[in-house]
């Protein structure tokens, strides 16, 4: 096994220590870090994204291409935005050293069958199969995930975070990415944390909530932050009344409590 190991490169053969005991000495052999290389991208509206790293995460390579957005639709175009994505991978591996695979940050829903379904911030490759497009222009394989699943995923492995949480990202759109037992939920379609789809949010392609841009005396009253702070608070009033309930609806509340994380 040890020599399959050797041939694919994955451990490498190092000097045996010095022994003082007879017979032959015992061969050692260690991980090669230099054996892999995986490519992080986050995918934005204005930029592209890579980091380079080797196969035990050191970093060895980052670029980054800004994405020119016509101002017109808002889009560059997804022939233009795949070239961004296939050339910052090249451009940020040294030379000689292609990515052994690829992971791809995306700012949207993934539909089940692979495909970009829904994104305000990169519309023009939704219905695109990124992983299949991606694979054959860098020669590797690429898997894609929604960026804020993503980081959700990596505070939950990098840190000492239990396994159940709640990411909240709070920038030019509210998004949220649940880990129940150490792994992503995603789901029946795949939209769960996606708080953008749910009726009454009306995320527009700038980013901002419909008829709220303006300033404060010309916003409608749905905008107040009277009417913001009383949307945050009925999720508090519903908990708060099913725990008065039945013990069955008492239950299914409990694990939302505060935690002393």
């Amino acid at each position: 096994m040890l020599a399959e190991l050797v041939e694919a490169g994955s451990v490498r053969p190092v000097a045996a220590a010095h022994s003082a005991t007879r017979g032959r000495p015992a061969r050692h052999f260690e991980f090669d870090p230099g054996a892999a290389a995986v490519a992080a991208v986050d995918v934005g509206h204005r930029s592209v994204r890579c980091l380079l790293t080797d196969a035990a995460g050191r970093a060895t390579g980052y670029h980054r291409i800004e994405v020119p957005v016509d101002s017109g639709n808002g889009g560059t175009g997804a022939e233009a935005r795949l070239e961004a994505i296939e050339q910052v991978v090249l451009r940020a591996a040294p030379a000689h050293r292609d990515p052994t695979a690829v992971g791809l940050a995306v700012p949207g829903i993934i539909a089940a069958d692979g495909l970009l379904a829904q994104s305000l911030a990169v519309e023009d490759l939704v219905g695109t199969d990124l992983t299949t497009e991606l694979s054959a222009r860098l020669g590797c394989p690429v898997a894609v995930e929604n960026d804020i699943k993503l980081a959700a995923y990596a505070e939950h492995h990098l840190s000492d975070s239990p396994s159940d949480i709640a990411f909240v990202q709070i920038g030019h759109r509210i998004s949220v990415a649940l880990i129940v037992g150490g792994r992503i939920l995603q789901g029946s379609h795949r939209l769960a944390g996606e708080l953008g789809t749910q009726r009454g949010m009306r995320w527009t392609r700038s980013s901002q909530r419909a008829g709220c841009a303006g300033p404060p005396g010309t916003r409608p009253r749905s905008c107040s932050p009277a009417r913001w702070r009383a949307t945050v608070q009925q999720p508090r009033r519903s908990t708060a009344s099913a725990r008065r309930s039945r013990p069955a609806s008492r239950a299914s509340c409990s694990p939302w409590t505060p935690r002393p994380w």
